[in-house]
């Protein structure tokens, strides 16, 4: 596959060599991995540094080796495995975040266990996808969170919509016009703003304005709580 390439000539650390131009690593997004699956890491960097617009600069095999970089070189986004040897990735959530304040976690594991997704969640992850999800969706993923959005695949986002549901009662009406409502399930079905947008027919502006006013008038600052708020209303 084609791509960003490290070259065998040592270039100052910022730069990478795309063909016979070098490209600061300053204005891409700086990625970094946590996965056991040696094969599965590989593919994961490869199709990352195919991008031009991010590039993976770690890649590690467990929690402990990890800790013992990210904290003097943070990523904007790391990718992380839960289910990891020495430290379980679910456990380690917080601690990660501590080492890397301004760093967002995406998850991305095999596991759809219902209890699982809503610890990683509530201790701080900005995103949750599968190993079975398609690799566009996982890199598109990871531009959705760094957007500030909270990527989910299908299955992920109907468990918590579950949860939410199962856990609070519907006796509140949430004032949202039907374009809202529509907005929200869309969203909540794990699409980007931008596949939103598409399939509603609507500019990715717009969708922002709606996501804009769906979090004012439900008085809430992410999607997290406008779901669980909508959840309470009835409304999705």
């Amino acid at each position: 596959m084609g791509g960003f390439s490290i070259p065998s000539v040592r270039q100052p650390w910022n730069l990478l060599v795309v063909g016979r131009y070098s490209v600061d690593i300053h204005r891409m997004l700086k990625i970094a991995v946590i996965e056991d699956n040696y094969d599965y890491r590989l593919v994961l960097k490869s199709e990352i540094d195919e991008q031009d617009d991010m590039v993976c600069v770690h890649d590690f095999g467990s929690i402990p080796a990890a800790m013992a970089v990210l904290p003097e070189t943070p990523p904007n986004i790391l990718i992380l495995d839960l289910g990891l040897p020495k430290v379980d990735g679910l456990d380690a959530i917080p601690d990660l975040l501590a080492a890397m304040p301004a760093a967002k976690i995406l998850v991305l594991t095999i596991s759809e266990n219902r209890s699982r997704v809503m610890q990683a969640m509530a201790r701080g992850a900005h995103g949750y996808l599968l190993k079975t999800d398609p690799l566009a969706r996982v890199i598109e993923g990871i531009r959705n969170t760094a957007r500030g959005e909270v990527p989910m695949s299908p299955a992920i986002a109907e468990i918590i919509l579950r949860v939410l549901r199962d856990q609070t009662p519907r006796n509140t009406k949430a004032a949202l016009s039907a374009r809202e409502v529509e907005v929200l399930q869309a969203l909540a079905d794990g699409q980007s703003r931008k596949i939103a947008a598409e399939q509603l027919h609507l500019s990715v502006h717009t969708i922002n304005n709606h996501v804009r006013n769906i979090y004012e008038q439900l008085q809430v600052h992410n999607l997290s709580g406008a779901l669980k708020k909508a959840s309470e209303g009835g409304l999705i």
